[in-house]
């Protein structure tokens, strides 16, 4: 396996820490990762979320740099200690009315890959924080938070019963526009209403534009016990999920989410979400 090596870029230029897995190291994916200014560097405990991208990201530089996610800002102005650790899935793109490119997520799906990834990035980090001390720290996570736009939903479906060792620091999934899968099986609305409602559920928040509507509303009215798995209406109406909501705030349509599928931005409600519950 290739090695995974840290560099720090925009050290003037970019409040905090910014690093990048090395072109010819990136270990398993090439990442990006950011400490906010409100990180202490000598800390060796700290709460994580796993950023995993939708289409049209061009690489592991390009999230941070490009993307309008704006992912190292929202960190930044939520004023919250979190490490954002963010892989790098592919680029797809656009061609007519198709897709092309080489995203895949399919990994992520494996047994313990979300250990394998975090213990090595984990570890990339300890040795770039141990150039400036005299000795490597030990890290480790407090609370571990997925998130995703887009087509990530799939990966943070593939990646959410395969963390190993840190499937109990699981505090919350966060969907941005990502309910895509109505072909699946499950499709996603059964798949995150099972898993909410078993052993290793934690909460789950949606934020939904236009095209991830079906799904999105599914979801919510099994949630609520309106509905079953199939659609129909539920006789009785069963106990709602405690988990699926967070302050009133999950699945609710946000202003500013682009209508035309997997190329959606994030809008606002990705703001909202690291203010309200990172690094809590």
């Amino acid at each position: 396996m290739v090695a995974c090596e840290l560099e720090q870029k925009d050290a003037n230029a970019f409040p905090g820490v910014t690093l990048f897995t090395k072109r010819q190291a990136p270990g398993m994916k090439p990442t990006a990762v950011y400490l906010p200014p409100k990180h202490p560097t000598a800390a060796t405990k700290f709460d994580v979320v796993i950023w995993l991208h939708g289409f049209y990201v061009k690489n592991h530089e390009f999230l941070f740099h490009n993307d309008p996610a704006r992912l190292r800002e929202q960190v930044r102005d939520s004023g919250k200690d979190v490490v954002l650790i963010a892989p790098f899935l592919g680029y797809e793109y656009a061609v007519g009315d198709t897709f092309a490119g080489n995203y895949n997520v399919s990994d992520l799906a494996t047994a313990s890959w979300g250990e394998r990834y975090l213990e090595e990035v984990l570890g990339a980090l300890a040795r770039f924080l141990g150039l400036s001390s005299t000795s490597i720290p030990q890290l480790q996570i407090g609370k571990l938070i997925i998130a995703c736009h887009s087509g990530g939903g799939n990966g943070m479906r593939n990646l959410v019963g395969n963390l190993g060792k840190y499937q109990g620091k699981l505090t919350a999934c966060w969907g941005f526009d990502c309910l895509y899968g109505a072909n699946a099986r499950p499709d996603d609305a059964t798949f995150w209403y099972q898993w909410l409602s078993g052993q290793s559920g934690r909460a789950l928040e949606i934020v939904y534009g236009p095209s991830t509507l079906p799904q999105s509303v599914k979801l919510d009215l099994i949630g609520r016990g309106l509905a079953t798995a199939d659609g129909n209406q539920a006789q009785p109406q069963r106990p709602a999920l405690k988990n699926l909501s967070r302050k009133g705030r999950s699945l609710r349509p946000v202003p500013g989410i682009w209508p035309d599928g997997q190329g959606q931005r994030p809008g606002p409600g990705l703001r909202g979400s690291f203010h309200d519950t990172a690094g809590r």
